[in-house]
């Protein structure tokens, strides 16, 4: 059975984004969370939505920059071959 809720962890691990940028997205409501006590839970159902709504993937663009993680070349989304 499929996991209905992330952690903190896991969220970053499926996003591909350290911890730190995860909390600093939550603390600025740039992606949906919710806070059960003192722990940050993620929907699995609302982060793919959030993934595929937001358009992170763009060819044309560093996925770094599409991730919000700043910085010039880095990731590509897209390679093409030479």
């Amino acid at each position: 059975m499929d996991q209905e809720y992330f952690d903190l962890n896991d969220t970053a691990t499926y996003l591909g984004m350290s911890c730190k940028t995860l909390y600093e997205w939550v603390e600025r409501r740039k992606i949906p969370a919710y806070k059960i006590g003192r722990v940050w839970r993620f929907s699995r159902r609302e982060i793919e939505d959030f993934v595929h709504n937001k358009s992170l993937y763009n060819p044309k663009r560093p996925l770094s920059s599409a991730l919000g993680l700043g910085g010039k070349g880095g990731l590509n989304a897209y390679s093409p071959k030479t």
